[in-house]
């Protein structure tokens, strides 16, 4: 059993560069995308993390886009913590925190291979796939408050 703590990830923190180095090595460097442009949103995102003492485990970002709605970015495990529920108590806590501060709706650009996930978090999908870095992608979206779907 793996014990976890919910945190929120300052850009400062000491915690943050071993988040930064988890979604570089799972999201970013085995499909070849620019670190530069993975990295675009740091800055102004919400980072949150699931850590077992000062082991991060699992991270996303959380980034303001307009009044009350937010895009979920980077959802990223370590392959060791995989399939042990640590992804979905992660989005779970993020959406609760979200919750708390007044968002409405979280969005997201989800690979297809994510869908069972997603779909398992009662997410909606949109009915378009897209490519984003050379693999399929769908739109995902969660009202967190009623009132605001926006897809299609």
């Amino acid at each position: 059993m793996i014990i976890t703590s919910f945190r929120a990830i300052a850009l400062e923190a000491a915690s943050f560069s071993g988040a930064r180095a988890l979604r570089l090595d799972v999201l970013v460097t085995p499909f070849g995308i620019d670190p530069a442009e993975a990295t675009r949103d740091d800055e102004k995102a919400h980072h949150f993390g699931l850590f077992d003492r000062e082991e991060c485990l699992a991270v996303l970002l959380l980034c303001p886009r307009e009044q009350g709605i937010l895009q979920m970015r980077q959802v990223a495990v370590r392959p060791t913590s995989q399939r042990k529920g640590l992804g979905r108590k992660l989005v779970m806590l993020s959406e609760e925190w979200a919750i708390n501060l007044g968002y409405q709706l979280i969005w997201a650009n989800i690979r297809k291979s994510a869908e069972p996930f997603y779909r398992g978090l009662d997410y909606q999908l949109g009915t378009e796939t897209y490519e984003l870095v050379g693999l399929p992608h769908r739109r995902a979206e969660k009202q967190l408050v009623t009132g605001l779907g926006r897809l299609p």
